[in-house]
């Protein structure tokens, strides 16, 4: 099974839009929202045969994509943005290398990479799958709906939270 390119260029497609849309903003909320797109887009495709040579393609991409959107916003060149941004090679997510991230309030905030994940087998999923299903039943266990069903009950009927 491989990623399809319709499926990268829709990741593409959505990373361009939020740097698009969030020009004003600080580069760690950028990265905030930037690591939520880039956790999915890389969980979806974990059991896909060409995710490394695909997932370094990736990295070198949305790497440039900010340090040039960096460079812009700042009236500056790429190089600058890389004295910048980029830290001193440090451990993440199991991996250690250098990554764009930024400060907030003495805390590094970095910018996850499509490479951080790694190959699974589909074996090893449907394992993992049956190793919770022994060890979590919380999902057989009957809940007890009482509270729910009744604040239905009343904003069915027209009540809202405020006059109860």
């Amino acid at each position: 099974m491989y990623i399809p390119k319709e499926k990268v260029n829709k990741v593409k497609n959505k990373i361009e839009k939020v740097i698009r849309a969030h020009h004003n903003l600080p580069l760690a909320d950028l990265i905030k929202v930037l690591n939520s797109i880039i956790l999915v887009g890389a969980i979806s495709t974990k059991i896909c045969n060409n995710l490394n040579t695909t997932a370094g393609t990736l990295d070198k991409w949305l790497w440039w994509k900010v340090m040039k959107h960096r460079a812009r916003k700042h009236k500056s060149t790429v190089k600058e943005m890389y004295k910048k941004y980029m830290k001193i090679k440090f451990e993440m997510w199991g991996l250690k290398r250098n990554r764009i991230a930024d400060v907030v309030e003495g805390r590094i905030v970095p910018l996850r990479m499509f490479s951080d994940m790694s190959y699974v087998t589909p074996k090893e999923i449907a394992d993992q799958i049956k190793n919770k299903a022994k060890t979590e039943n919380w999902y057989f266990v009957e809940l007890d709906d009482k509270e729910i069903k009744q604040q239905n009950a009343r904003t069915n009927h027209g009540y809202s939270y405020s006059n109860l």
